[in-house]
């Protein structure tokens, strides 16, 4: 399950993604993201994640190809979560995509969101 939260500027996206997401779910995001990435460029994202169990195959495939379309229309993308393959995942997409990507522990929600706004 997931859900678009309200921001205060107009680059900056937040969701909250709970549970598990499926590919239906996924598909729903990213087109809601190259929507928006058409109409003001350049965005940064935070994603927080609560409880989420690791996704299937599909989604973690078009996980990846997402992020290599689209590595320059973000500046920054955080996740702030609890699960040791949630920080691995992050670092991994740190090194492929162009992106600046950060992984912050649930607690750190303030950090995270003047990281990712800057």
């Amino acid at each position: 399950m997931y859900e678009r939260l309200s921001s205060e500027s107009e680059s900056f996206v937040n969701y909250r993604i709970k549970d598990r997401i499926t590919s239906e779910e996924f598909d729903a995001i990213t087109r809601s993201l190259e929507s928006e990435i058409e109409n003001r460029g350049k965005l940064k994202m935070l994603v927080e994640i609560d409880n989420m169990k690791f996704p299937g195959p599909g989604v973690v495939w078009d996980d990846l190809k997402f992020a290599f379309r689209h590595s320059k229309d973000f500046e920054r993308f955080a996740v702030l979560g609890d699960k040791k393959w949630e920080q691995w995942w992050m670092q991994v997409a740190d090194k492929m995509v162009s992106t600046e990507c950060r992984y912050f522990n649930a607690s750190e929600k303030e950090n995270a969101l003047e990281w990712v706004s800057h």
